[in-house]
């Protein structure tokens, strides 16, 4: 798995904590001070992103004289750019892609400013200028963790979708996966709603692209009766020093009404009479959207590790 090294200039710790969220969804991924690189193994990383906090109008200049001092080195890597500012508009990017000779994403986020952290030179700089412009200094938050999330899966996607490695044809992608599915017969059911969240072991048959399901009941029904989006997930058993495969699904759910066809004809299809749904048992479907099949030994074959089929 390609890992992921993010780079940031934050002058009152804003802008790093920021990057430690983002960090989380990218992982695996270490995140470093711009201004103490040195202490980073540089080599291991496929990815970078390089974080800057904007100060008077640009990114820092730490920044800045990291991408030209290392511009041989982000040649060779994927490089997405991210400026945080209490306008959050990635106009402030251009002094750092500029000195890139390519880029996979170039995006912005919210910021902070806080008068009581700043140092005397800062905060006499914003107070005339804000003077200037008819206002005042006070404190301003505009970060946005579903911003910074949308974010960091933005720039996630930009990095799969220029990830070294190819990708089966859609019909090699779906033949391998059908394999996977029916050589399972469980899988961990995600479900979710405003009333929580909830993951379930269930049993399963997989039927003309179509995953069924009977329960004597449970919350699950409680969240897909509020929201059909499901995701589920079949995996091999973890033994060291073997490959390791996986599946994620997203999809969508839908629940037979007892007694109607629907029902009757689901029931048939698992090969269970109707006194499965006479006996109490609730009858349900996934209809898959999409499916992520992680496989390590994919890479023996020149492939990318996660190859992805959407429907």
């Amino acid at each position: 798995m390609e890992k992921t090294l993010i780079v940031y200039a934050s002058r009152y710790g804003s802008t790093a904590q920021s990057a430690k969220l983002i960090a989380r969804v990218l992982g695996p991924c270490d995140v470093a001070d711009v201004e103490h690189m040195e202490s980073v193994t540089q080599d291991v990383y496929s990815n970078v992103v390089l974080m800057s906090g904007i100060y008077k109008g640009g990114p820092s200049q730490s920044m800045l004289d990291f991408i030209e001092g290392h511009a041989q080195w982000l040649e060779t890597k994927k490089v997405a750019v991210v400026s945080a500012s209490l306008g959050g508009k990635d106009k402030n990017n251009v002094k750092m892609t500029d000195r890139l000779t390519k880029v996979a994403a170039s995006l912005a986020i919210g910021g902070l400013e806080d008068p009581d952290t700043m140092n005397e030179e800062d905060r006499s700089g914003l107070e005339a200028f804000y003077i200037k412009m008819g206002g005042q200094l006070l404190y301003k938050d505009t970060r946005d963790i579903a911003q910074i999330m949308q974010t960091a899966l933005n720039i996630k996607m930009a990095f799969e979708d220029t990830e070294d490695g190819l990708t089966e044809s859609e019909d090699e992608k779906a033949a391998e996966i059908e394999r996977f599915i029916m050589s399972h017969t469980t899988c961990s059911l995600a479900t979710a709603s405003v009333l929580g969240v909830r993951n379930t072991p269930l049993g399963y048959s997989y039927i003309d692209g179509i995953f069924y399901f009977v329960s004597e009941g449970g919350e699950k029904f409680a969240h897909m009766a509020l929201s059909d989006d499901v995701s589920l997930c079949i995996y091999d058993e973890f033994e060291p020093q073997k490959p390791v495969r996986g599946l994620q699904v997203s999809g969508k759910a839908k629940i037979f009404e007892e007694g109607s066809d629907e029902q009757r004809s689901a029931l048939l299809k698992m090969k269970l009479d109707d006194e499965a749904g006479s006996a109490g048992l609730n009858c349900f479907a996934v209809i898959p959207d999409s499916f992520e099949f992680l496989a390590s030994e994919h890479a023996n074959k020149g492939l990318r590790a996660k190859q992805v089929l959407v429907k």
